[in-house]
Formats: C-alpha cells, sequence, structure tokens
C-alpha cells in the first residue's frame, strides 16, 4: 500500500505506519530518507520556489500587455520600430517629437470639430434662406393683395428666386434667369436693372395662371382681361394651350399678353 506524504493526524493509524511519520508544524510528513541528493521536503520546497517564480513572471507579462490592449499585431510592430528609431535620440528631438505630437493631436481634434460646426453652419444657412426669401415674397405678395397671404405661391417663388451676397457682403434676393442661370433683367421699359421680387409678382398677378390666387381689382370693360383669338402663336413666343410650362415659362407668357394689351390699346 502506497503511504501519504502526509497527514493531518495519526490517530486510527497502526504502530507500523506511525513509525514512518515525523511531526512537524503539527501535522506529520512521511519520513523519507535522503537518496542521491535528493530529499522530500528538499523537493517541495524546490517546487513551491519554481512554483511562485513563474507566477510572478506571468504576472509582469500581463501587465506589460495590457499596455498593448486593443493593438493588432501590425501595430504592435510599428511600435516596436519606433522604439528602437527613438532609443538614440537626443533630448532635443524627444521634446520636439512631443511637441509635433501635441500639434498633431490639437489639429485633430479642430479638425473635427470645425467639420460639425460646418454642418451646423450649413442647416442654418438653408433655414436663413428660406426665411428670407419666404419673408419678402410674402411681404411682395401682400403688397399686391394676393390671397391668404400669398401662401399658395411661395413654392413657386422659391423656384424662381435665391438669396447672394451683393458687393457689401450682405443678404439679397434675386430673381433668376431660367435660361442663363444668372440674375434675371427687369422687363420694364428703358430699365437696365435687375428684376426685383415686386415686378415678378406683377407678372405673377397679370397671368393667367396665377390671377386666381389674387384679389380681383374689379377692372371691367376695355383694361379686363379678354380672351384672344384663335390660330398658332407668333414665332419666338410661347403656346397658350401648353400643359407643361414651368413657372419662368408661364410669367413669360403672362408678360407678352400684357405687352399686347399695351399695343393694342395705343
Amino acid at each position: 500500500m502506497a503511504l501519504p506524504a502526509l497527514l493531518e493526524t495519526l490517530d486510527g493509524q497502526p504502530d507500523a505506519i506511525r513509525e514512518h511519520y515525523v511531526e512537524k508544524n503539527g501535522r506529520f510528513i512521511l519520513g523519507i530518507t535522503s537518496a542521491g541528493g535528493y530529499t522530500l521536503e528538499k523537493d517541495i520546497n524546490n517546487l513551491r520556489s519554481a512554483y511562485g517564480k513563474e507566477k510572478d513572471k506571468r504576472k509582469t507579462v500581463e501587465d506589460t500587455l495590457k499596455a498593448f490592449e486593443g493593438l493588432d499585431p501590425t501595430q504592435i510592430g510599428d511600435l516596436k520600430t519606433l522604439v528602437e528609431e527613438r532609443k538614440n535620440w537626443t533630448p532635443e528631438e524627444k521634446v520636439q517629437e512631443q511637441i509635433n505630437t501635441k500639434v498633431q493631436q490639437i489639429k485633430d481634434k479642430l479638425t473635427g470639430e470645425i467639420g460639425d460646426k460646418d454642418v451646423s453652419i450649413k442647416k442654418l444657412t438653408g433655414q436663413i434662406t428660406k426665411l428670407i426669401m419666404d419673408n419678402q415674397a410674402t411681404a411682395a405678395l401682400t403688397k399686391h393683395k394676393a390671397r391668404n397671404g400669398g401662401k399658395s405661391l411661395l413654392a413657386n417663388i422659391r423656384e424662381m428666386i435665391r438669396v447672394e451676397n451683393d458687393d457689401n457682403g450682405n443678404l439679397q434676393v434675386v430673381v433668376i434667369d431660367s435660361k442663363s442661370g444668372g440674375a434675371r433683367m427687369s422687363q420694364k421699359q428703358g430699365s437696365m436693372d435687375n428684376m426685383g421680387l415686386e415686378e415678378l409678382v406683377e407678372i405673377m398677378k397679370d397671368s393667367d395662371d396665377y390671377s386666381f390666387a389674387f384679389e380681383s381689382s374689379g377692372a371691367s370693360g376695355g383694361g379686363a382681361k379678354g380672351g384672344g383669338g384663335g390660330g398658332n402663336p407668333p414665332p419666338g413666343r410661347i403656346p397658350t394651350n401648353s400643359s407643361n410650362l414651368t413657372a419662368e415659362e408661364k410669367l413669360q407668357l403672362a408678360h407678352e399678353k400684357a405687352e399686347g394689351s399695351t399695343a393694342g390699346n395705343k
């Protein structure tokens, strides 16, 4: 029968077993004769010492690896190369590198903040632009007695105007020429100015397509609007029966009608 190396008590053990144990620190250790320089107690102590050293080494390695958590092997290799490169740097070079790193961190932070501000500024600019266009368009429509404040025409007018900076940097509303994309010239006789919102609204008011949105002027007789004759329109003019006219073309048609009415009354 194999004998245990350690017993807590010898109670109940026969004398033949008791004689093989030596009491130490309140416990009983199997007495083994030294042979070839090895003893049970010495080997156990050696094992304990080796285990303790390996345990300490493992903790040291684990603590060191915590600094590299989240990095892949390529990044660790790059860091190792960087450490090797900096090993022989002078104190001045190390200080300069710290400055460069700090500057780059500030740049990265500012770049992110500027990007966020650009998005906010773009959003606010769009809101301000729409507000300016709607306010000035509503004022012109109200002046010319558009029904319900001209709300039904705001979407149409937005397609014909935009907001730009004038020579002094101030925001202004510009009526767009649909063909050139630039500012539309006034159609008033002898005028070389750009068309304003009020003139645009006047043309819309005289238009068959938009006149319904304005209160009746009460005109009658020869000055009232009347139907035209049949036949094809003159060259260069827009057909009155077109069902797919843009807002710009509808205004051009209204202007042509107004010109024809003026010529007929002379």
